[in-house]
């Protein structure tokens, strides 16, 4: 008996036939998977383990910052930098450390002041970059917006401490708290928040940031200020102690070490990529790399198809791809529009004779974001060569 087996292997889908030829019968089977996103009517949803995803980071990171001032207090606590009695350690918590911050660039310190900044670095010790580009809508069209007019960046906060004449992210923090305050029907004054507000419809309103380095140049104005003032505090504030804070040696692991502003190195480990499908004896390229961006433009135009009028679709031919292919690599993204602009079919009556295959969610042309972002970025826009 002669048995032929035919597969179709699809991502959610395996469809399979047994044919025997003898008898001339066919068997027909299919197994479905469940798609791994939440499925709607008009359109793919998110996966269904983001949630938990972000869940468990968002406890990783709480229990990571939990860790670090655990860390922190016992190393205080060693110093004699934190009160031991009950009554003290109440009053010393309810010290105001943005107020402590300013005070610490112009006078000297107690050790117990200068361990409640130290504490309060722990809890706020910003951000090592932000990537976010601000933008808003003009007309329909989204326009780049100068960051430093934008509440809630690092360069808004930047330019609000040139005006106020503050030296430290913590200064003006302390000078918009003394500036708030409002006083109230039993006359006693009342600090409004400055970080994290809420605004009129009770939404929280984030208006001054600090990125790591702000904090960094903070810690080590601080530091050298006490150190000049030669007191009983300064005696202290040796070059070893500050390493113990705050070492900015690098090693393979840790971008800087110390107890306070240590932070490991953000790596990806190249041996989770798996195996490359068209070399399996190859690992997967980074999707970041400067050949895989090359390869995901390069593909995306392949597979556009055209439909002048009058005529059937087709692939675009050498000039036309061409076209696509330069002006696909000069931006991060790419949209259906960047493809019309480079065929010349994105005004007047061309817009709506000529069509695309790319109109629609699941179509995506991708843009080279190494191409536009390093080599135009630092180098300027230089002619594309070998590309075929």
């Amino acid at each position: 008996m002669a048995t032929l087996l035919g597969l179709d292997i699809g991502s959610n889908s395996i469809g399979s036939a047994w044919i025997d030829t003898e008898k001339r019968l066919i068997k027909l089977g299919i197994s479905v998977f469940p798609a791994g996103v939440e499925e709607y009517e008009d359109k793919r949803g998110a996966p269904k383990n983001q949630a938990r995803r972000s869940q468990r980071q968002q406890r990783h990171s709480i229990e990571r910052r939990a860790k670090l001032k655990r860390r922190l207090r016992q190393y205080l606590t060693k110093k004699g930098w934190i009160p031991t009695e009950k009554t003290d350690l109440q009053k010393w918590q309810n010290l105001n450390p943005w107020l402590l911050r300013k005070d610490a660039l112009h006078r000297e310190l107690t050790e117990y002041e200068l361990g409640r900044i130290l504490l309060h670095f722990a809890q706020r010790r910003g951000a090592w970059w932000f990537d976010e580009e601000p933008e808003e809508r003009e007309n329909g069209k989204k326009r780049k917006k100068d960051p430093a007019e934008i509440p809630g960046t690092v360069e808004y906060t930047k330019k609000i401490m040139k005006q106020k004449g503050a030296e430290t992210f913590g200064e003006l923090i302390a000078i918009e708290y003394e500036a708030r305050k409002t006083v109230t029907a039993n006359n006693k004054k009342r600090s409004d928040r400055v970080r994290n507000r809420a605004n009129a419809f009770g939404e929280k309103v984030t208006e001054f940031v600090a990125d790591r380095h702000m904090i960094l140049a903070e810690f080590l104005k601080i530091w050298e200020a006490q150190k000049n003032f030669d007191g009983k505090l300064a005696v202290r504030l040796t070059d070893e102690v500050r390493k113990e804070i705050y070492n900015p040696k690098k090693t393979d692991t840790w971008r800087c070490q110390g107890v306070l502003f240590s932070q490991r190195k953000a790596y990806w480990d190249t041996g989770t990529l798996g195996r490359c499908d068209l070399e399996p004896t190859d690992e997967k390229c980074p999707k970041a790399d400067m050949y895989a961006q090359e390869f995901l433009v390069l593909t995306s135009v392949n597979n556009i198809r055209i439909t002048p009028p009058m005529e059937e679709s087709r692939k675009l031919d050498d000039n036309e791809r061409k076209k696509v292919i330069d002006a696909v690599r000069r931006q991060k993204t790419a949209s259906e529009g960047t493809i019309r602009r480079a065929l010349g079919i994105d005004k007047g009556a061309n817009k709506t004779l000529y069509t695309l295959n790319t109109d629609g969610d699941k179509f995506t042309v991708n843009g080279d974001w190494f191409y536009s972002q390093i080599v135009c970025g630092v180098f300027g826009l230089i002619k594309i060569v070998g590309l075929g």
